[in-house]
């Protein structure tokens, strides 16, 4: 096959899908790192036998099972809060294990002997419970996911049969777990949802309706539930789903009840991305899974329920400080003043107990900001218990005694963040951060006039117990927020701001437009001063959400990538800031006078290969539609067709430059959210469709090559089956997408069979067959779910598939299923009606624009119009032959 000008732009696409490729494998080194250690547990399984029949239909599909430690727990006693977990896509009820152990361990400080910290609390151990789907490949097929459903909505009422009347059940679920768990809702029996890298807005492969149905039922059901939901996201690091999918849509119902979605990067103990398989081995994720599992079990109310889950999973919004007011003695407190903007260093050895009282600048808004390592302050600090407490406060100023009113003061800021250390990779890799790490960062806002009139000032009380720790403090003006506007960031080219090096903490706002998944950026400071110190380095912790932060940290000499998950292709747009906001510490040592952002777009284009592989695929359709319809149009001139080599040269040489530099100039129209690649207009990604649409190209030139090879190989079969037997097994025994890849292939023997029919015939059969092979990823993906339901739950299990023969019968009869006579398959010199050739041309048009417009989020929706296609060119094919009669 002479290509020319096609194979010459499919070489050039051939070297950036291979680009694309690889930057995606980089992707979770380079964007967000895992640092996770290895959980490890004894783990045994004892099996619910009388989880039968009687209880569910799909009891010999299915299997229940409760996991006891070993060695720890009595293997038929219960404990009193069941827990029941749901795996995933191809996911196993042994993923249950290391939750399910760190509760146990944490509850048990010995084998069956309760640990006196969940006492006052009244909290009991934990049942759990877990699922086992055989390894169903759920995430591909509509009526596999309802099956699940089914399943686990039988086995809750199973397991809360074990327990006392009103007892609530806590369900988690990992991956398609998490879709499941979430179409249980509304139920009365849920004390709450705790979903890990579960796609909640988008399912990761959209082939199939059903799969839709039931996320649009989950999302609107969930608008009016007061079931608390937690969503755990692993950020850039999970390569399986996009995980701006993963935050839970936005909520506006009267009854709505806790919603909450934290990236690990931002969350407590965590601090690093965690990929997808490893979100329910994870040590630092599972263990506080757990403990907010073994509270919720105490919990009455679903607001109780809520509490628990935003206490364990807090951000900065949730922290508050007590109003009282208390007396701070300071004749037996070693004391000291600060002056007015001075750094304040403490290092162990301190005194058991000091006071450092901060002298206020003398007008304007001031900030007060610490940094304490190793310390509990205002109640945040890390898990661990610290011998280092930290109160701020607000005191009245007494000269004539050292007795001192006191009030703590309400931070605008208080979060405990990593501590990365010098010369050492963060996160530290297969072992991360620990319980007993962190740093406080505390932030308070504060009036000078305030201050002065109320004869108040602000007193560091401190108890350094912990030789590691140290305390970083300042009060100062308030820095101005730096801004670095879209106007002055080019593409190409390196915009920057400069930094006060006199303050601990400054806010840069990046106002780059809306922040999306689709572009990361490459940020470098510049970083002066004593560095290398026992503190840490500078840190950058860039915030485009409340659900997403992560810290970067800082070295000489050396650039580190910022990304986001605040939107995405095809997620319809949140309440976001036109921006993200950058927040730069120092410790006073080692300090940043400049900051430079750049577009990455190395790593960019990784994320579109990992975000746009299904709009490829389907965007081949488009091309493929156009080649039938140019080769049609051909036909209907000259009465001969041209052969698909001719066809496709013609779409690379003359129709894919202006195709595709249309595709980019509409890329700036704000379509809906649904259309093209699912930008809504954003101009910083309007050659991203042009980018696709030559992949698109490519990738039909290659599934032609293909084909041509398949026809070769095969020629020397023949084909067994008859339609009718087909059409048998669709209806009784077999989903119409299996009959699909089988008469595919017998078409193709077909093909091999008859080599030397007219040309016109092969050229048709030629462009029918590339139709058919460009449909056959969205078909094929529920052979193997069918066969490993076969496999796995035995040949004599029904299968819920779809065995609507007419989903089929078009495309079969157009074919001429195993054709007796070779013959032209879509029009044989007969000229059409005037009506005949409008609906054909309307149809093919469709086929070749809907692909375009909404194929990269609908696609389900492009073997239904070729079907209809199919319908149609069988009416006029067999109806001409008959009128002829």
């Amino acid at each position: 096959m002479a290509y020319r000008a096609s194979l010459v732009l499919t070489g050039f696409s051939l070297l950036v899908m291979l680009a694309a490729y690889r930057s995606a494998t980089q992707l979770p080194d380079a964007l967000s790192p895992e640092g996770c250690r290895m959980s490890y547990m004894w783990p045994s399984y004892v099996l619910q036998t009388e989880f039968n029949s009687s209880w569910t239909p799909l009891s010999r599909r299915y299997t229940l099972w409760l996991y006891r430690e070993a060695g720890w727990e009595k293997p038929d006693e219960l404990h009193g809060v069941p827990v029941l977990f749901i795996p995933g896509n191809a996911g196993s009820s042994k993923q249950a294990r290391s939750i399910a152990s760190s509760a146990c361990r944490q509850y048990f400080t010995s084998p069956n002997v309760p640990s006196e910290d969940f006492f006052p609390k009244a909290v009991e151990a934990l049942d759990v419970y877990t699922a086992e789907f055989n390894e169903d490949l759920s995430a591909f097929h509509g009526p596999t996911l309802l099956a699940q459903s089914q399943y686990v909505s039988d086995a809750i009422k199973y397991i809360l049969s074990k327990y006392r009347p009103g007892t609530k059940i806590l369900v988690m679920g990992h991956s398609m777990g998490g879709t499941v768990a979430m179409s249980l809702l509304p139920s009365s029996d849920i004390s709450a949802v705790i979903t890990m890298s579960t796609p909640h807005t988008l399912p990761p492969a959209r082939f199939d309706k059903r799969i839709e149905r039931i996320f649009a039922a989950s999302m609107k059901a969930g608008k009016n539930d007061s079931t608390p939901v937690l969503s755990i996201c692993g950020g850039a690091t999970d390569l399986m789903i996009p995980s701006e999918s993963c935050i839970l849509p936005p909520s506006s119902g009267a009854d709505t009840g806790f919603r909450k979605t934290i990236f690990t990067s931002g969350m407590d103990g965590v601090w690093s991305g965690v990929g997808h398989q490893s979100m329910v081995w994870c040590h630092q994720v599972r263990w506080r899974v757990a403990r907010a599992a073994l509270e919720i079990g105490a919990t009455q109310t679903p607001q109780a329920a809520a509490r628990v889950l935003d206490t364990w999973f807090r951000n900065e919004a949730s922290v508050s400080v007590s109003s009282s007011s208390d007396l701070l003695d300071l004749k037996g407190v070693a004391h000291s003043h600060v002056e007015e903007r001075t750094l304040l260093v403490l290092r162990p050895p301190q005194q058991e107990t000091s006071a450092y009282i901060f002298k206020a600048p003398s007008e304007g808004n001031i900030e007060f900001t610490l940094l304490a390592s190793g310390a509990s302050v205002a109640g945040v600090g890390p898990q661990k218990p610290s011998w280092t407490k930290i109160d701020v406060l607000s005191c009245v100023d007494t000269p004539e005694t050292l007795v001192l009113d006191c009030l703590p003061v309400q931070p605008t800021t208080v979060r405990l963040l990593a501590m990365p250390k010098w010369g050492r990779p963060f996160p530290a890799p297969k072992e991360g951060a620990d319980e007993s790490e962190g740093v406080v960062v505390f932030r308070a806002s504060l009036s000078a006039e305030v201050l002065s009139s109320t004869r108040r000032q602000i007193v560091l009380k401190t108890d350094l117990g912990w030789s590691e720790a140290w305390v970083v403090a300042k009060m100062d003006t308030v820095a101005p927020v730096k801004t670095l506007s879209y106007r002055k960031f080019p593409f190409i080219g390196t915009t920057g701001v400069a930094l006060d090096s006199n303050i601990l903490v400054q806010d840069v706002h990046l106002s780059f437009g809306v922040p999306t998944s689709l572009l990361t950026y490459s940020l470098r400071g510049n970083v002066e001063g004593t560095c290398g110190s026992r503190q840490m380095p500078p840190v950058a912790l860039h915030q485009s959400s409340m659900a997403e932060l992560h810290l970067h940290p800082l070295y000489p000499r050396s650039s580190t990538r910022i990304h986001s998950h605040a939107s995405g292709p095809f997620i319809p747009r949140r309440e976001v800031a036109l921006g993200t906001e950058l927040t730069v510490l120092t410790t006073g040592d080692c300090v940043v006078s400049r900051i430079d952002v750049s577009v990455d777009w190395w790593h960019s284009l990784g994320i579109w290969a990992t975000r746009y592989w299904g709009a490829i695929a389907t965007w081949g359709v488009g091309i493929v539609a156009i080649a039938i319809l140019r080769a049609w149009s051909v036909a209907s001139r000259t009465g001969s067709s041209p052969s698909l080599s001719v066809t496709l040269d013609w779409i690379g040489s003359r129709l894919l430059p202006g195709l595709a530099a249309s595709l980019s100039v509409l890329a700036i129209v704000p379509l809906p959210v649904d259309a093209l690649l699912g930008n809504s207009g954003d101009i910083r990604l309007a050659l991203l469709p042009a980018l696709v649409t030559v992949a698109a190209f490519t990738y039909v030139v290659i599934l032609a090559l293909v084909m041509k090879g398949l026809s070769l190989l095969l020629g020397s079969l023949k084909s067994l089956l008859s339609m009718a037997f087909i059409v048998a097994l669709v209806a009784f025994v077999i989903p119409y997408q299996v009959a699909y890849v089988v008469f595919l292939v017998d078409f193709l023997w077909s093909c091999a069979i008859f080599p030397h029919i007219s040309t016109d015939a092969t050229s048709q059969r030629e462009h029918v067959l590339l139709l058919l092979l460009i449909l056959l990823p969205l078909q094929a993906p529920v052979l193997p779910v069918w066969v490993r339901t076969l496999l796995t739950a035995g040949y004599t299990t029904p299968f819920n598939g779809d065995h609507n023969v007419l989903s089929i019968l078009p495309m079969m009869i157009l074919v001429g299923f195993s054709p007796p006579n070779p013959r032209a398959l879509l029009w044989e010199g007969r000229r059409l009606t005037r009506a005949e050739r409008a609906v054909t041309i309307l149809l093919l048009l469709t086929l070749a624009v809907y692909p375009f417009l909404f194929g990269a989020r609908w696609m389900f929706g492009l073997y239904d119009i070729a079907n209809v296609l199919a319908g149609w060119l069988v009416i006029v094919r067999y109806g001409g032959a008959l009128l002829r009669k």
